[in-house]
């Protein structure tokens, strides 16, 4: 190179050196952990371990052995395995035992007891009143084949329940406790301490009094001809009864706004009957 153009050169770019080396990246501050990032952990950590917890929950639940529940006549409680064992066994065997047949025969007995009550009860409305009887026959027949009478009949209900689709006993039962429910019937009655029914003072006294305002109006029904005040004679002559009846009403009901809500349909019938 020659020494004039180098001369120019140095001074136009200056003297010659290396290239210089990239910059290196400046590193990035790591981001301040905020009490929202602790608080996400912490809810994560949580739902680890809840959905550990119901898993393990499920797996005991389903590893547990079955308890022996208690049977209501202190005999030897049985487990699951046990009793569909003595369910298979008594379906294979068909035929009824006789023990079990006498107490199928005592419920069919009861049941058509209660059925013929029932239905001769319907009108005027008096199922719970006078059917009272056949209540305590039907329950107990019923008890008998869950629970036996004695060690010959205490597995009968695995020959007479839960052997078929139709289930005639326990539907039977069923449509015994519909007809109850749909009359309130434990509203107007207690259950006594050897399991039958007895009626309330008060609904007996009710009824005593409606027997009598309806026996007047049946003494009377022929005085219908209008008084010095142009009321029938039977209505004046009756008034007395009804007052009574009413009064009764409410001391049954104990809401006198309402007063045939809160007791049987049996009450409720012969309240309906004073308007007719």
């Amino acid at each position: 190179m020659e020494p004039a153009f180098a001369a120019a050169t140095a001074r136009e770019f200056g003297p010659e050196s290396a290239p210089e080396s990239a910059p290196e990246p400046v590193p990035e501050p790591a981001p301040a952990i905020t009490w929202f990032d602790i608080y996400q952990r912490v809810m994560t950590v949580v739902t680890y371990v809840v959905y550990a917890g119901i898993i393990v929950f499920v797996l005991v639940i389903l590893a547990w052995p079955t308890p022996q529940r208690p049977r209501p006549d202190g005999r030897r409680p049985i487990s699951r395995r046990e009793w569909t064992a003595k369910s298979l066994a008594a379906k294979r065997r068909g035929a009824l035992s006789p023990p079990c047949r006498v107490l199928l025969t005592s419920f069919a007995d009861a049941f058509a007891d209660f059925m013929s009550c029932s239905m001769k009860s319907s009108r005027p409305l008096r199922v719970c009143l006078k059917c009272i009887d056949t209540r305590y026959a039907i329950e107990k027949a019923y008890g008998n084949i869950l629970h036996g009478t004695s060690p010959a009949d205490e597995d009968c209900h695995y020959e007479l329940m839960n052997q078929d689709d139709v289930q005639v006993v326990a539907f039977n039962m069923r449509y015994y406790h519909r007809i109850m429910d749909l009359n309130r019937c434990d509203r107007c009655m207690l259950r006594q301490p050897y399991g039958g029914y007895r009626v309330h003072d008060e609904v007996l006294d009710y009824k005593l009094k409606h027997d009598e305002f309806r026996a007047c109006l049946r003494a009377n029904d022929h005085r219908t001809a209008p008084g010095a005040d142009g009321t029938p004679e039977v209505c004046t002559l009756c008034s007395e009864h009804l007052v009574r009846q009413s009064n009764q009403l409410e001391v049954v009901a104990e809401q006198p706004l309402h007063p045939v809500v809160s007791s049987c349909k049996d009450v409720e019938d012969m309240a309906n009957a004073e308007g007719r």
